[in-house]
């Protein structure tokens, strides 16, 4: 607000009837305040004015009680400046532009060129120096300045052309009358006038890629150098087109974007650029295993954080899915996870607080909500089709109701399903239709929670229901019965709260880096792991185990390994024998998930080895075993029951003792329990 702008309530004062030595301090007092107001371009500024406004206005309310008089112009003057928010202001962009840069480029531009000059200089700005160049020289000639005005940060979600093309950038246009011809310059994205004749033209040579910001806005990047199909914090200048037909054939690939020319494109890279600020990093964060597991299951809301109740070892298969390095013969790809459980099992709420630490725009995907087709490219728009949400997310992806997107009928699951695998595996591909063709590539993980639908109770049932070298592409997670009733239980007592958070970029920054270098492992220990549970599988679900879980299982040794590094400030992120004993017994639970419906039978089946068995028995059966081990691997049935009084009841002791002795577990002989293990440990 300026002084003159101000004075004008005196106006006001002037036609008031009041005496005038009343009317002389008024004027006096605004004149004052005049001298104090500030410019109102910031926030700032106006908090001031309007204190001065405030100061004024009581008074002239006093007066106005004093006089019994009123003053509802001046009233209204104040309220109008006070009250009134600006949503959106049209600012005027500075058209000048240092003398000598103009000079130095004259010298440097005596031909057609397009130039990056590393300057913020706006359109207007460019507009100027194209019009300098031009009018400078006898030959006239046009140059395109590409700046850094603009900086945005997103991802580059497709390619729309595979090859560079040509875009003319500058015009020359002759303008005719009667009495002579005049020749202007026009640029990319100037409607140049009807009734005009371009007589020459500059092209460059682009990349034409789609970009999709941190704002959700999308993009047409028109790059010099090719990039990939990543994040990037890019500068360059937006340019609003007035008239796309001009560019020639270019306009069928860009006509319905912003387009933004690039001069830097910076690759995401981590902050953390080796094993030491890591560890630095982590020491600023106070980073222990209590609260890095604390964090992953921790869910801000209204101000309050809340720790979500899971078992350790699934908060360790949370942060192995985090951390790992993608693994591949040919193209690298993560461990997906799908989480499959009855309603009410915790997966929403530990999905949302996953989703708070993902850095990512794109909500989780409601799928009762959506189809297939919101999940990857489909081109029902001419010219644009959309990348789709496995696409367009960065880091992870979320997807709750995974199963209800897929919807389907047997004979179609191949058609359906089976069309994310080429983007669940990370690969470079293009995809089209007669509206149009993309290229494009998944740079997230995966993370799908889903109820099962009927028939998917268990993984034999699930490979007869949908496309096996789809299911092979996830660590399918089959919730067991105790992480159910851990999160059912858990609901009935207290809740728990932390004021403990770690701020999303911090983490990220950590996450970067650990997926950004292998861990070191021995892999044919892995692969006995992994031969180990062979024998529990039919042919069906032999051919996904064997297809990719190997991969996924180098995923998961690899994220343990960084994770007790991290903790422990390890820098040789190499494996131990605790990190291998880690994975087999996440990899047993997940296992033992897969056969909810028929593990009875699994453990009764004594043509399979006893100690393969053992992994998938109960919990209530362990603590049995355990306890006969502590009474020295034989007892009576009455001291085993007084052994375990407290922990178990009468009817669960006679019902897993059923159990394990149908399993050869334990077995019964003159009077006499004895554990499978005793006749070893006597011989010993």
């Amino acid at each position: 607000m300026d002084s003159k702008s101000f004075l004008t309530i005196l106006k006001y004062i002037e036609d008031s009837k009041l005496p005038r030595e009343v009317i002389s301090k008024l004027r006096s007092k605004c004149v004052d305040i005049s001298g104090e107001l500030l410019p109102s371009t910031t926030d700032r500024n106006i908090k001031r004015n309007i204190k001065l406004i405030n100061e004024l206005e009581e008074l002239f309310k006093s007066v106005a009680e004093k006089h019994n008089t009123d003053f509802p112009d001046i009233f209204c003057f104040f309220k109008g400046y006070k009250d009134s928010v600006i949503i959106h202001e049209s600012i005027e962009e500075d058209s000048r532009v240092p003398a000598a840069m103009i000079e130095s480029l004259q010298i440097r531009c005596k031909t057609n060129s397009v130039i990056k000059i590393s300057e913020k200089f706006n359109y207007q700005q460019i507009k100027v120096i194209t019009r300098r160049i031009f009018d400078a020289h006898p030959n006239s000639p046009l140059v395109f300045p590409i700046t850094k005005y603009h900086h945005i940060e997103g991802k580059v979600i497709g390619e729309i052309e595979q090859r560079k093309i040509k875009i003319p950038v500058a015009w020359k246009v002759e303008i005719s009358t009667k009495e002579d011809k005049t020749y202007v310059p026009y640029l990319f994205g100037e409607k140049i006038p009807k009734r005009t004749k371009i007589v020459d033209e500059v092209s460059g040579e682009f990349y034409l890629y789609r970009f999709l910001s941190k704002e959700r806005k999308e993009y047409a990047l028109i790059s010099t150098d090719r990039l990939k199909l990543d994040d990037y914090s890019i500068d360059g200048i937006s340019i609003e087109v007035e008239d796309f037909k001009i560019i020639g054939d270019a306009y069928r690939l860009i006509n319905k974007f912003t387009v933004f020319f690039v001069h830097t494109a910076k690759s995401h890279i981590c902050q953390l650029q080796n094993h030491k600020q890591l560890f630095e990093h982590a020491d600023k964060l106070k980073l222990t295993g209590n609260r890095l597991y604390q964090y992953l299951s921790s869910y801000r809301k209204n101000g309050s954080i809340q720790v979500l109740e899971h078992p350790k070892w699934f908060l360790k298969l949370t942060s192995a899915f985090l951390f790992h390095k993608k693994k591949g013969d040919t193209a690298e790809y993560p461990m997906h996870i799908l989480w499959i459980s009855e309603r009410g099992a915790g997966k929403t709420t530990f999905m949302e607080s996953l989703h708070q630490k993902s850095g990512e725009t794109q909500e989780i995907i409601a799928g009762s909500a959506s189809t297939i087709k919101y999940l990857i490219p489909s081109f029902k728009e001419t010219n644009r089709p959309d990348m789709g949400a496995l696409a367009k997310a960065s880091r992870l992806c979320i997807i709750d109701e995974f199963f209800r997107i897929l919807r389907t009928s047997h004979k179609e699951r191949e058609d359906e399903s089976g069309r994310m695998n080429d983007l669940l595996e990370h690969k470079d591909r293009q995809a089209g239709s007669g509206q149009g063709k993309v290229r494009t590539s998944m740079t997230a993980r995966l993370f799908a929670g889903t109820n099962p639908i009927a028939g998917t109770n268990n993984i034999v049932n699930l490979v007869e229901k949908f496309d096996d070298s789809f299911l092979s592409r996830f660590l399918i997670y089959y919730q067991t019965d105790d992480h159910v009733k851990l999160v059912h239980q858990k609901k009935k007592e207290a809740k728990v709260y932390t004021t403990e958070w770690i701020e999303v970029n911090d983490f990220l920054s950590i996450q970067d880096y650990l997926q950004s270098f292998d861990a070191k492992y021995n892999r044919e220990r892995l692969v006995k792991i992994f031969d180990k549970f062979l024998i529990f599988f039919n042919e069906e679900v032999k051919g996904i185990y064997e297809a990719r879980y190997l991969h996924h299982l180098e995923c998961l040794i690899d994220g343990i390994i960084k994770t007790r590094c991290l903790i422990t400030r390890d820098p040789s992120f190499k494996a131990k024998e605790e990190d291998y004993q880690e994975a087999e017994y996440i990899w047993a639970i997940i296992i033992k998930g897969w056969f909810r419906q028929n593990l009875d039978d699994i453990l009764r089946d004594l043509s399979i080895p006893i100690e393969s068995r053992a992994r998938f028995l109960p919990e209530n059966a362990v603590y049995l075993l355990e306890k006969l081990a502590s009474l020295g691997y034989k007892a009576k049935l009455g001291d085993l029951r007084d052994k375990c009084r407290g922990e178990l009841h009468a009817p669960s002791i006679a019902f897993y003792l059923s159990l394990l002795k149908e399993g050869a577990f334990v077995i019964e002989r003159d009077g006499y329990l004895y554990h499978h293990e005793w006749e070893a440990i006597e011989r010993k």
